[in-house]
């Protein structure tokens, strides 16, 4: 068996000196494997949940606040309660089972009413209508929500019958002057406390 040995000079910086030392070098330290890495990587997930907030805040719609404006009249002190004619009352009952009672005549929870027939007589008077609404102290709110909602309806109703009758057009083809006839001709007030009947007119 021939063995030749190679001499070499490990001070010297030529090619082939660093190719042969690599060479012996990888030879007797053979490179480790590197371990595959099978974490996730969870730094854009946060990037990721943002947009998604982004996103389902853009898209979705949030329900709306149902509002009914009322206009309060103003507090006067030490005011006496004047004697109010009943034909230009509305009398409107609620008890705690959710019942309503109109002008004597009982509707149940869920029964549907119409008002405008009653508007339009309160409203015919020569003075402002009054629409007296008495409630239980156990009225769930809901329905006494539900009652005025009920009025507002019906107040638009009598506008458009008002405005066929009167002028042969809808509410929304008037004019500002008959606009202002059929608000003068619809118009009412909303009164909780008790009301001081006359009763010269209660008779009649």
């Amino acid at each position: 068996m021939h063995i030749s040995l190679v001499r070499i000079d490990v001070t010297s910086n030529s090619p082939y000196t660093h190719f042969l030392l690599n060479g012996i070098y990888k030879q007797t330290h053979p490179m480790k494997k590197r371990r595959q890495n099978h974490e996730i990587n969870t730094g854009m997930f946060a990037d990721i949940s943002f947009l998604l907030l982004i996103f389902f805040m853009v898209v979705t719609t949030f329900n709306k606040a149902y509002e009914i404006p009322m206009k309060l009249p103003p507090l006067k002190e030490n005011a006496q309660s004047a004697k109010i004619d009943k034909n230009r009352v509305l009398t409107i009952h609620i008890n705690d089972l959710s019942q309503t009672l109109i002008n004597d005549e009982l509707y149940l929870h869920g029964e549907s009413y119409d008002l405008t027939s009653e508007l339009r007589r309160i409203c015919a008077h020569p003075k402002n209508g009054l629409v007296a609404i008495k409630m239980h102290p156990d009225t769930p709110y809901t329905h006494y929500i539900s009652v005025l909602a009920r009025l507002k309806e019906d107040k638009a109703a009598l506008q458009l019958e008002l405005a066929h009758e009167l002028f042969g057009k809808t509410t929304t083809n008037l004019t500002k002057e008959e606009q202002a006839a059929i608000i003068e001709k619809s118009t009412y007030s909303i009164s909780e406390k008790e009301i001081n009947y006359d009763e010269t007119t209660t008779k009649n």
